[in-house]
């Protein structure tokens, strides 16, 4: 079932998008916290298709891959990068591929 973001003002949707590129960029320092809010926005998420997810999929990615879970972090890494893929996130993609490509 898609998450039903209908009542989702701009800036609701813009937010969440925040939240998930501080959580990418804060993962190197702070994986735990980085696995928490991405594991949150994809909780409030389901379903849905969007860049949010597929930042809140590479972060959470990331996070495993800090703390050693190589092969979960792969399995996130390809869920995003199809995810990116489909939606048409060119430049997402190549980034989420070469994160996979330095992982196995």
């Amino acid at each position: 079932m898609a998450a039903d973001t209908s009542n989702s003002t701009p800036d609701d949707l813009a937010a969440d998008m925040r939240r998930a590129e501080a959580a990418l960029d804060g993962v190197q320092n702070h994986p735990d916290e980085t696995a928490a809010i991405a594991e949150a926005l994809l909780d409030e998420r389901v379903g849905e298709q969007s860049e949010t997810v597929v930042v809140a999929l590479f972060a959470l990615g990331r996070s495993h891959h800090e703390r050693g879970n190589i092969t979960e972090a792969c399995r996130l890494f390809s869920e995003a990068a199809n995810m990116a893929d489909t939606i048409g996130l060119v430049e997402r993609h190549a980034h989420i591929r070469s994160s996979r490509a330095l992982s196995r």
